[in-house]
């Protein structure tokens, strides 16, 4: 699973500098839009409504190529419509949605049984990480059974670390190679969970989940 998107330019920036043109950029923004366009979307890319990723995050991406790529960035934008048109009153999010409104119950233990099972992504703001990152951060209001699960549960996570640092955006990419269709962002693999590292190392002071902090910024 790769972690970023390798620079094909890293070490010969002087003479690639020469061949980004205005006529250079403007085809690249039109290959880039047609690769939007033409792709189809999996069923994990149409449930997520992100402002960046899923259907939301290409919409903006059309948008801004729309000036450049015309009349195709307008139908591709309306393909990405009929796909949003969908309820996601369902979405627990850690920062701004149902998940955070979930933490501020923590009395309620079916709830926070029920929310984690029912999650199967692993980023930071709308899934598990986010979720054992808000719980450990509350352990007081846990009984010791209850911060047992969630410090066992964090602990399986950690252990999906594959060997170049990197996690999967959800549970079924663990172990699974996506091919070109690598995710970069910051909520998302070992950006993710270095805030969930240090919310345990913090919390029980054991040198593994350090190890993990270290693999994730390696």
């Amino acid at each position: 699973m790769g972690r970023y998107i390798r620079n094909p330019y890293l070490g010969k920036e002087a003479a690639s500098s020469e061949e980004v043109t205005e006529k250079w950029l403007e085809q690249a923004v039109k290959t880039i839009a047609d690769q939007i366009i033409n792709r189809e979307f999996d069923d994990e890319e149409k449930q997520d409504v992100g402002p960046y990723t899923g259907l939301s995050g290409v919409a903006f991406a059309l948008n801004k190529a729309a000036p450049i790529v015309g009349s195709k960035a307008a139908s591709a934008a309306e393909k990405c419509w009929q796909y949003c048109e969908r309820s996601s009153s369902r979405q627990a999010r850690f920062l701004c949605g149902d998940l955070g409104l979930y933490v501020t119950q923590m009395s309620n233990p079916e709830m926070r049984q029920s929310l984690v099972e029912k999650i199967e992504k692993l980023s930071v703001t709308l899934a598990k990480v986010g979720c054992f990152t808000a719980t450990a951060n509350f352990y007081d209001l846990l009984s010791d059974t209850e911060e047992r699960a969630v410090r066992e549960s964090a602990d399986w996570l950690m252990s999906t670390q594959d060997d170049e640092g990197n996690f999967a955006s959800s549970v079924k990419w663990i172990g699974r190679e996506r091919g070109d269709d690598q995710l970069v962002h910051w909520c998302h693999g070992a950006p993710g969970v270095i805030l969930l590292c240090l919310t345990m190392w913090k919390r029980y002071g054991e040198q593994k989940y350090f190890k993990n902090l270290d693999l994730c910024v390696t």
